[in-house]
């Protein structure tokens, strides 16, 4: 049996830098996985040394031609030319799917699970597939999963398919905090082609990322929470926040409550929070809980490494 965790993500930075011929958005960010996992196991009950038949358990109701996991494996059997899955097959090799990450929550745990399925089936039927062949099959499952095949900390840009990993070996302290609200990837990107101006978008295009990452991973490094503050900036947050006033609501209760520097994470629904200290995070995390009893509020620490 081979276990994985597959971790969530946090955008420290998101700027839109365009609209593609194809419909996706062009993206300027710096992604940084955290620990807050969902957990994949693979089992086999025969030889394995073929691309068996497979079944995808899950504890989400969610069918297996609409989850991401089941598309990577299509793309990975297209790939090897070795069976096409279907929702009627069973058979030799299991994974089981358990869910901690929420979904529509701008933390990537579809595209993070997308991942781990092709990092697991590539040790488990020892495939040989190098990180950048498994990143390339990972761009035709979804634009956020190559970052979890490369992580931990990236530098991301295109439709998110190309990732620049860099170095960093600082972990913060971090307070999620979801409200019972899901947020709609595409509705949150016809805000933006709506109300983003498109002057904004060709600036965007001018920043210089790879300095305004390094800054932040040297501000991130000396627990700089100011220049960090300065830097963090998402512009799917700018907007979307008109239709939900509980953004900034929240961003103001982690403030009130001791967080350095928040922003909404990827489009949302899940605001973060940088602590100086564990301690003052989980004092927030107390009073939030109490606030608001309803809403999903978990600790997390920014990853240096990927548990991949």
């Amino acid at each position: 049996m081979l276990k994985l965790l597959a971790p969530a993500k946090i955008n420290w930075f998101l700027f839109v830098t365009g609209v593609r011929a194809d419909g996706y958005h062009d993206i300027a960010s710096l992604f940084q996985s955290i620990s807050v996992y969902d957990s994949l196991e693979f089992k086999t009950t025969s030889d394995a040394s073929v691309f068996s038949p497979l079944m995808l358990e899950s504890d989400l109701n969610i069918p297996a031609k609409d989850n991401l996991v089941s598309k990577a494996l299509n793309i990975l059997a297209s790939h090897m030319k070795l069976y096409k899955l279907s929702e009627e097959i069973t058979g030799e090799i299991t994974i089981k799917l358990t869910k901690e990450i929420p979904a529509e929550a701008g933390l990537g745990g579809g595209s993070s699970d997308c991942a781990a399925a092709l990092m697991g089936l590539n040790r488990l039927l020892d495939l040989g597939l190098s990180i950048d062949e498994l990143a390339e099959l990972a761009a035709k499952a979804g634009s956020d999963v190559p970052f979890f095949i490369k992580g931990s900390v990236a530098m991301v840009t295109g439709r998110g398919d190309i990732v620049t990993p860099l170095i960093s070996d600082a972990s913060v302290a971090l307070l999620l905090v979801k409200p019972p609200v899901s947020i709609s990837t595409p509705w949150a990107y016809k805000m933006v082609d709506k109300r983003l101006d498109r002057k904004l978008m060709a600036e965007n295009r001018l920043l210089n990322i790879p300095a305004l990452a390094t800054q932040f991973i040297k501000a991130l490094s000396i627990r700089d929470f100011k220049t960090m503050g300065k830097l963090m900036k998402n512009d799917i947050e700018d907007a979307i926040s008109a239709d939900f006033p509980w953004i900034n609501e929240i961003k103001g209760q982690l403030s009130d409550t001791g967080a350095r520097a928040s922003l909404l994470s990827g489009s949302g629904s899940t605001i973060f929070g940088a602590f100086d200290s564990k301690h003052k995070r989980e004092q927030a995390q107390e009073l939030l809980c109490k606030k608001y009893p309803d809403y999903w509020i978990k600790t997390a620490d920014s990853l240096t490494t990927n548990p991949l």
